[in-house]
C-alpha cells in the first residue's frame, strides 16, 4: 500500500536554494531521512535517527521541519490528537492506521472512492484497520 511520491533529497535542495534557504548538513541528513521513511515519523522519531550526526538539536530538527512544511516539501499528517507526523509524499493519498501494530500505510487517492453530495475542495481520509502484516498473522 505504500506509494511514495517522486519526491527526492535532490528536488528538495533545489526548492530550498530557490527559496533563498541553505541546504546545511542538518537538513541534509533530516531531508534524506524523510525521503528514505514510509514510517510517518514524528519529530521525536527525526531527531532519534539523525540526532547523533548534524541535526544534533531539537531547535535545528523542529526548525528544519517546519521550513520544508511551509514550502510545501513535507506535509503533516495527524493520526491521534497531539501526534504530528511527517510525510515526504506530497502526492494526494490518505492513510491507514494499524490498530494492532500502529503503523501508518498511504493509501492511494484513487483506490478510494467517496460520494458526495457537496463539493469538497479537499479531503484527507484515515482509515483504522491492519496493516497487511498484521492481518496476516495466524
Amino acid at each position: 500500500m505504500q506509494s511514495h511520491s517522486a519526491q527526492t533529497p535532490e528536488r528538495i535542495e533545489a526548492r530550498l536554494r530557490e527559496h533563498g534557504h541553505a541546504w546545511t548538513a542538518p537538513r541534509r541528513a533530516i531531508t534524506h531521512f524523510l525521503c528514505s521513511s514510509t514510517a510517518h515519523p514524528t519529530a521525536a522519531d527525526v531527531l532519534a535517527a539523525v540526532g547523533g550526526g548534524h541535526a544534533s538539536s531539537r531547535a535545528t530538527v523542529y526548525n528544519t521541519l517546519t521550513l520544508l512544511e511551509d514550502l510545501g516539501l513535507i506535509r503533516t499528517v495527524l493520526m491521534t490528537p497531539g501526534e504530528v507526523r511527517y510525510d515526504a509524499n506530497v502526492a494526494r493519498h490518505h492513510h491507514l492506521v494499524c490498530t494492532v501494530c500502529g503503523s501508518v500505510e498511504d493509501v492511494p487517492a484513487e483506490d478510494v472512492s467517496v460520494s458526495l453530495r457537496g463539493q469538497a475542495a479537499m479531503a484527507e481520509v484515515r482509515f483504522e484497520g491492519l496493516c497487511v502484516r498484521c492481518a496476516n498473522v495466524p
